[in-house]
């Protein structure tokens, strides 16, 4: 059994690890919240943003998000190097499954009032402190 106080501990974790939390978190988020028009999107891991972008697994660059939701494939991407806690997985997933279940063209206007003022971002961090309902 998972104790919180080992999750809240845990250091750097393996891909394998990752992908574990994965499937056992994923379908519960999705079963919690309403899907998006699209579906449930797919997940998937990337050594970085830089790397999914071009091509190149080792690339590397200055930014790199936890993860990202993809308008237009429908998928999630996460970044190995910062998932570092099954928390933190989590949090991921829920943020950004959220995404998936807002207005794309109201996420386009959304984006002018700026992360920290954006309504789309704040519901997806609400959402995230649910993060313990997922383990």
């Amino acid at each position: 059994m998972i104790k919180l106080r080992d999750i809240l501990l845990e250091a750097k974790l393996s891909k394998e690890e990752i992908l574990a939390v994965i499937e056992r978190s994923y379908p519960k988020i999705t079963k919690a919240y309403k899907p998006g028009k699209r579906g449930i999107p797919k997940v998937e891991l990337h050594n970085t943003i830089q790397a999914r972008l071009s091509g190149i697994e080792d690339m590397v660059g200055e930014e790199n998000p936890h993860g990202e939701y993809d308008w237009d494939n429908n998928k999630i991407y996460l970044y190995l190097p910062r998932m570092t806690s099954v928390e933190q997985i989590i949090r991921s997933l829920i943020h950004e499954y959220i995404h998936s279940t807002q207005d794309i063209e109201q996420m386009k206007k959304n984006r002018e009032l700026g992360y920290d003022n954006d309504p789309y971002e704040k519901e997806a961090h609400k959402a995230e402190e649910d993060w313990k309902k997922f383990i």
